[in-house]
């Protein structure tokens, strides 16, 4: 789909209570990483070829705002991340 060898792909984390909160991403070509740190979600989407528009960032271009929570099948990936300490 991208036309490369290995996936290209960002973790993105977000955390919001009331209106407060933070957020952090990464993107990454494979292994190779293509972001600093910290990115915010829009520089690891850009990363990945996430156009903005002008009346729109990369975060709503591709439409993240309806997704309040994890898909249920990652649940499994979460539990093996925290039992390995990651």
């Amino acid at each position: 789909m991208t036309g490369t060898d290995g996936p290209r792909f960002a973790i993105i984390e977000t955390s919001h209570f009331a209106g407060a909160g933070g957020q952090c991403a990464v993107a990454f070509d494979g292994e190779d990483r293509l972001t600093t740190d910290p990115s915010s979600i829009n520089q690891a989407l850009a990363a990945l070829g996430v156009r903005a528009t002008p009346a729109m960032d990369q975060f709503d271009v591709i439409c993240l705002a309806g997704f309040r929570s994890n898909p249920e099948h990652l649940d499994a990936y979460a539990e093996l991340c925290e039992g390995l300490g990651v």
